[in-house]
């Protein structure tokens, strides 16, 4: 049962993980003084450098093909760092150990890491009891290092209660840091951080929290995770974590003192992220929009940023030919108007409002025939579609009657089922064609088309079936690569064909296909 549940969360991060990075990117100024070249300015929490050379850009969807990425010098005002250094303690013999050497560790480098504008919370944590998981060792913050130093020293090894040992709640342990350290009093000179001290890595899957609710609440709070790591097993690891949060992890086993001291007092370096500089000209018309820059850094990690274009008759005013030219035709306008105004005063009131009564009377003829003209074609060009789509529907009804066998679906759960109709609905409403009582599923979660896509009146000739997700919640799958949407496949994505032992997944619903 916990390898499966293992296996099942593994595929869960593994589908969560597009949706759950959010970057924590900022943008500091927009220059289009010269449209249509742009020079948008912008800060990058993750401490990596961005290379030009492996990223995409993109703006409003349309793919920017030369552009630059400089880094700017960073000036930050991030002087201290407010940190929570999470202890992992149990009464199991390596935890002992583990115990001793962060003890060694910390009364050799407490002095090189704490500074006296900083904020140090200490916490030990072993699996849960009751609510906490976590258990605080010092309500106020120390910046004191023989205060750090002692409160660590006087951590024991918890006495045995009986209870059978399954697993080290590393990650509530994890979103509850989050929480306590997200709930302090911070300014914006204040970098936060978890520093974990743990080993038992070999289990984390058994967790009642996955990785993707620990990334998802640090990068929404802010707050980078630290693991110092004190190898137990080798078959898990928090490197993940440690990247997706912009953390860092260090194997005990093979750092010593100094790298430790580093990257501790590169906290502040890191949290501050660095400030870029990306220039392209644009190639959409000034229009006053708000377009959207994407810059992508991987298939799992993209960055957005938003600038306002200038108006087209503020591009236009900045040539100063142009600004000539608008400025002589204005005084000209100005000129006619007041010419026309006097000439018009002259004429007799009784002439100018009869002419308006007949100009108003002539537009209101013309606009009501404009209208009848308009629903009639509306109503003509709607029959003529329907009488389209009801032939379409009774071919294909034929086309599919003269297949020599109908295919089958095969599901995880509940009994095998024939494709009987050309549109095969799937979901959890009874309604459906093939219906799960799973809350997973969504209502119509996938439409089954026999030769032909949706709201196309045309054969594709291929005599195979296709598969669309109906936009449900959790995505659908066809051999673990995630399908079109319908409104995908209507805006002209291309649409999942399904062949022979195909294996089709809806949430925790698995559906083999059999043609």
């Amino acid at each position: 049962m916990a390898i499966k549940k293992g296996i099942f969360l593994a595929f869960f991060w593994l589908l969560s993980l597009n949706i759950a990075l959010s970057q924590k990117t900022t943008l500091s100024n927009a220059n289009i003084d010269d449209f249509p070249q742009v020079e948008l300015e912008f800060n990058y929490k993750n401490p990596v450098l961005l290379d030009s050379a492996n990223i995409k850009c993109l703006e409003n969807g349309k793919s920017i093909n030369n552009f630059t990425l400089e880094e700017k010098p960073t000036n930050t005002s991030i002087k201290s760092k407010q940190v929570l250094i999470l202890i992992e303690n149990s009464y199991w013999q390596r935890f002992d150990k583990q115990l001793s050497q962060v003890k060694q560790l910390w009364s050799e480098i407490a002095g090189k890491v704490i500074g006296k504008d900083d904020e140090v919370f200490i916490a030990t944590f072993d699996w849960s009891k009751g609510s906490n998981t976590i258990h605080l060792l010092n309500e106020q913050a120390m910046n004191s290092p023989s205060q750090v130093n002692d409160l660590i020293q006087s951590i024991s090894a918890p006495s045995k209660d009986g209870r059978k040992h399954k697993s080290t709640e590393i990650f509530p342990a994890l979103l509850e840091g989050v929480s306590f350290l997200n709930n302090q009093n911070k300014n914006d000179s204040v970098a936060q951080a978890i520093l974990l001290f743990s080993s038992e890595f070999n289990n984390i899957y058994n967790n009642t929290q996955t990785k993707t609710d620990v990334v998802i609440s640090a990068r929404n709070s802010g707050i980078p995770i630290y693991p110092f790591r004190y190898p137990y097993s080798s078959k898990y690891t928090l490197q993940d974590i440690a990247e997706k949060t912009y953390g860092y992890q260090l194997d005990m086993m093979e750092a010593n003192n100094e790298k430790v001291i580093k990257w501790i007092n590169q906290i502040p370096e890191r949290y501050a992220g660095k400030n870029y500089s990306l220039h392209f000209e644009s190639s959409i018309d000034a229009n006053s929009d708000f377009r959207d820059v994407e810059i992508v850094v991987s298939d799992e990690e993209s960055l957005e940023l938003r600038y306002q274009s200038p108006s087209k008759w503020s591009v236009i005013w900045k040539n100063k030919s142009y600004r000539f030219i608008i400025i002589a035709l204005g005084v000209l306008l100005v000129a006619l108007i007041i010419g026309g105004l006097y000439l018009i005063k002259k004429r007799r009131s009784k002439q100018v409002e009869h002419l308006q009564s007949i100009e108003e009377d002539i537009e209101n003829v013309i606009h009501q025939n404009e209208v009848k003209r308009t629903e009639e074609k509306h109503l003509q060009e709607e029959i003529e579609k329907q009488k389209q789509k009801k032939e379409f529907e009774e071919e294909l009804q034929i086309h599919f009657n003269r297949l020599p066998r109908l295919a089958k679906l095969i599901p995880s759960e509940g009994s095998e089922s024939e494709v009987l109709k050309p549109v095969y609905y799937i979901g959890r409403r009874s309604e459906n064609d093939l219906s799960f009582n799973n809350s997973s599923v969504s209502k119509v979660h996938a439409i089954i088309y026999y030769d032909h896509v949706p709201d196309s009146l045309q054969f594709l000739n291929e005599k195979q079936y296709i598969i669309v997700d109906f936009d449900s919640t959790n995505g659908t799958f066809v051999n673990g690569n995630l399908i079109s949407s319908l409104s995908e496949v209507k805006s002209g994505a291309n649409p999942q064909r399904l062949t022979n032992s195909d294996l089709i997944q809806m949430g925790e619903v698995s559906i083999t296909f059999i043609d």
